[in-house]
């Protein structure tokens, strides 16, 4: 191998690998909670009761996006269950919605400002960001959960802002059964991670700029041979 195809095979590997890992961001909820299906929420309350304890609770996160660079490859939660009680019985199931936007504001309000009942509605309803289950076995974890396409588009639509999500308890048959990542004696932290593609930094576009420019000056010795 000539000393130039050497140099230009040593530029190449070290450009495709500038940027080549994606870049984590995570991020704590900054507001949580539950309504009822009568529109009641304690604002002081950060249970996250989601499932039937005599009514109906539906809960919410709420997270504040930075303004980050580079494209949304992927995102998660990161609940945690440090107790026993995370979920009360049985396998159940959690489907996950977006909030509207008219209702970010009235989250953390006591009965969501007189909004209780819309926003209970609106927890459970709309724009699927994705399913799980869930069970006793899961307690005193962190319980993963991955987000879909609808959540990907949300989230990058929403950088720089606020972004909050629903769940809902769909376990058929519901009978004060329940699970939460978050109690009153115990708050846990409900994280979520973004993985963000990189954006290249002026030194990685100078190398790969390099490297482009030596293909080139290969290409045209070979063709005046």
């Amino acid at each position: 191998m000539t000393l130039n195809k050497k140099l230009l095979l040593s530029l190449c590997v070290a450009a495709a690998s500038c940027g080549s890992q994606a870049d984590e961001i995570r991020l704590n909820a900054s507001n949580l909670g539950w309504f009822t299906e009568a529109g009641l929420h304690q604002s002081a309350n950060n249970n996250t009761l989601t499932g039937q304890l005599q009514s109906e609770y539906r809960s919410f996160y709420r997270w504040s996006l930075p303004s980050f660079s580079g494209q949304l490859l992927s995102a998660r939660l990161e609940m945690a269950l440090p107790y026993s009680l995370g979920v009360s019985q049985g396998l159940q199931t959690g489907v996950m919605y977006d909030v509207d936007n008219g209702n970010l504001a009235y989250l953390g309000l006591e009965n969501g400002g007189g909004r209780g009942t819309s926003i209970f509605a609106d927890l459970g309803s709309g724009l699927n960001y994705g399913s799980f289950s869930i069970s006793e076995a899961n307690n005193f974890s962190t319980f993963v959960i991955e987000l879909n396409a609808n959540a990907l588009s949300s989230l990058e639509a929403a950088k720089g802002n606020s972004f909050a999500l629903g769940m809902r308890n769909t376990t058929a048959g519901l009978s004060n059964n329940y699970f939460l990542f978050s109690s009153m004696s115990t708050f846990g932290q409900q994280t979520l991670v973004l993985n963000v593609s990189p954006v290249p930094e002026p030194s990685s576009l100078a190398l790969m700029a390099l490297g482009a420019g030596l293909v080139g000056v290969v290409v045209r010795r070979r063709r005046q041979r």
